[in-house]
């Protein structure tokens, strides 16, 4: 699992996307990958989160038959092509990861200080 790659987007990016779409008239009846193009592994990902929220966790690894069922096929890698969506609406989402955590952590650290 750690050698998964995976690209990770700003749900308030995604949503403008989709909204965007929805009012072009060229985007009926078309399919639209709408996301980062920008690969990360998963265990980078782990690594910025820990660095980001000052975590002494530790990064564990589970086998494929743990965490997924046995007959679970994985595609290690997976990245978008989201040149339809530029293409379109003229923009797709660029929030760069360190901008997506630092905003995710700053709201669940408000959440959680609210008492939410």
């Amino acid at each position: 699992m750690a050698s998964q790659i995976r690209c990770f987007a700003h749900v308030r990016e995604i949503v403008s996307c989709v909204l965007d779409l929805t009012l072009n008239p060229t985007a009926a009846g078309r399919v639209f990958n709408i996301g980062s193009d920008q690969p990360v592994s998963i265990i980078d990902l782990a690594r910025k989160v820990l660095q980001k929220t000052h975590s002494s966790s530790e990064i564990a690894f589970l086998p494929y038959h743990q965490a997924y069922s046995e007959d679970f096929e994985d595609v290690q890698r997976r990245v978008p092509c989201v040149d339809l969506l530029q293409h379109t609406i003229g923009r797709k989402p660029v929030m760069t990861l360190d901008q997506i955590l630092e905003d995710i952590i700053a709201w669940k650290t408000k959440t959680r200080d609210c008492g939410n």
